[in-house]
């Protein structure tokens, strides 16, 4: 019987597709990517200072967060997490009007 709620449950659930990246990294994934701590990641989600879902206690960061901030990088910028993240944010919510570099003049 528990080998047949097996197959039923294995039939169901879509297939993985092997060849896609993930849409979300752990906490340590993402810090290695950005060359810090996992600790220091940590510290940067719990003070709102980087992006970041919880589900059931477990933190995970959306890839294309970490692949626009590798992006800034590579094009030879210094990127401010904390601003970017605010930054971020005030657009999405439509809070500002414009980029966050406009209010820093």
């Amino acid at each position: 019987m528990q080998g047949n709620r097996i197959l039923l449950a294995g039939s169901l659930a879509p297939a993985p597709e092997l060849d896609e990246p993930p849409v979300f990294y752990s906490v340590s994934k993402a810090a290695r990517y950005l060359g810090m701590s996992p600790a220091t990641l940590y510290r940067a989600i719990d003070a709102g200072e980087f992006p970041a879902i919880k589900v059931r206690g477990r933190l995970r960061v959306l890839r294309e967060v970490v692949d626009e901030i590798l992006a800034e990088l590579r094009a030879g910028k210094t990127v401010d997490v904390a601003k970017w993240a605010a930054g971020m944010q005030a657009a999405a919510s439509g809070i500002g009007g414009g980029s966050s570099a406009e209010g820093e003049r």
